[in-house]
């Protein structure tokens, strides 16, 4: 069936007409409500303005109308929802840094840490947990996937809602910090900040408690094959698509990781059964992760098995006696150059404030003593003093 089957005839049309004719009256709203002194009514005009480019698409006038909305606030509450508003519609145009910069901003309307603790928001203010479900979503797009895993951990899901209401779900939270926290997270940090959440917001998302709670307990192979189920529906995500195959492919590699940590050696088929692939697909896992530093390994290809890279003792002394032989050396050669530079009169000496009479090297001198030949003299040149000996033709 045809995608345009999906909707009656001129569907298009009168929705575009319909939206046509509330910017008008809006446009005249504003118009009306400057020519009075009623700041709400100018501040009501242009959110709305704002609001129906977004449902529109045009990202770039709603970002507009939202900005002029801070002129018009009149409380600190309003102004960090405004700041909000335009940081989350911001985030979906791609801009980060108006982003970050908007978000800096709500939260010092709010008063800073003593404020986001304090009640929800509103329909005109904006709470903690929208700040930093909007930060968490801001580092997400910036690639910072721990910072965004914290971030994810600190939003409550019942105060969720409001002006991201049409940016991010209560599911979509749990979900992406669950995710960042497998990639970036240890195993405390993710116990404390994800599995055992002080808001609960795995409990929302089943299948992503199953597959956390299964990596924690080092359940391999069915947390990695529910991986590959969700990998369809991450891939279409609106948010997570661009970031979806970096984090699946890093969770992996914490396993392999996680699994070989606390051997000295492995064999490949153990491995490859415990994670839920193949023997070839094991080897050229583990083969990458040795390349890309990962792991301190060597591979043993005929007997198919892992080893742990040991450093041998007397080797790193040997290295560790010649390193410091060598510093010792270097600093015996710069004492020498210093002495010889003394012994041999080269020395060189800032100029004296003070006036005409200067010591040199070899005794005083009152200006530039000119005399016998194999007299010293000291002449200036550059502000330095400078010891040599007179030429006959002088």
């Amino acid at each position: 069936m045809r995608l345009g089957g999906l909707f009656p005839a001129g569907w298009a049309e009168d929705t575009d007409a319909a939206a046509t004719a509330t910017y008008e009256r809006l446009e005249a709203e504003l118009a009306t409500a400057r020519a009075g002194t009623a700041k709400d009514a100018v501040r009501a005009a242009f959110l709305g303005l704002g609001d129906l480019q977004h449902q529109r698409g045009d990202l770039h006038g709603a970002l507009k109308n939202f900005q002029r909305v801070r002129d018009y606030s009149s409380s600190q509450r309003q102004t960090a929802g405004d700041c909000l508003k335009v940081a989350a519609v911001a985030l979906e145009y791609g801009n980060t840094a108006l982003a970050s910069n908007h978000l800096a901003k709500a939260e010092v309307f709010l008063g800073g840490a003593s404020g986001l603790a304090a009640g929800g928001g509103g329909p005109d203010g904006c709470s903690g947990a929208q700040l930093a479900a909007c930060a968490a979503l801001m580092h997400l797009k910036n690639k910072a996937y721990r910072l965004a895993a914290l971030k994810f951990a600190e939003v409550d899901c019942g105060e969720l809602g409001g002006s991201l209401s049409g940016l991010l779900a209560v599911e979509d939270v749990a979900l992406y910090g669950a995710l960042c926290g497998l990639a970036e997270l240890d195993r405390d940090e993710l116990k404390r900040c994800v599995l055992e959440g002080k808001h609960g917001l795995l409990d929302l998302v089943p299948a992503v408690r199953s597959l956390v709670r299964d990596l924690h307990e080092c359940r391999f192979a069915p947390a990695l094959a529910c991986l590959d189920a969700l990998k369809g529906s991450l891939l279409l995500d609106v948010h997570l698509a661009p970031h979806a195959l970096h984090l699946l492919g890093a969770i992996r590699d914490r396993c392999a990781i996680m699994y070989f940590e606390p051997f000295l050696s492995v064999s490949l088929a153990s491995m490859a059964s415990a994670l839920g692939c193949s023997v070839p697909e094991m080897e050229a896992h583990a083969a990458r992760l040795v390349m890309d530093d990962k792991i301190a390994a060597r591979i043993d290809s005929e007997a198919k098995t892992l080893h742990m890279r040991t450093e041998e003792a007397r080797s790193a002394t040997y290295r560790k006696v010649a390193k410091l032989g060598d510093a010792h050396l270097g600093e015996m050669r710069l004492l020498l150059l210093r002495m010889s530079c003394v012994e041999h009169g080269l020395v060189v000496r800032s100029r004296p404030a003070g006036g005409a009479s200067m010591a040199g090297v070899y005794g005083p001198v009152s200006g530039a003593a000119w005399g016998q030949q194999d007299e010293r003299f000291v002449d200036y040149q550059d502000g330095y003093e400078y010891e040599g000996e007179m030429e006959d033709d002088i």
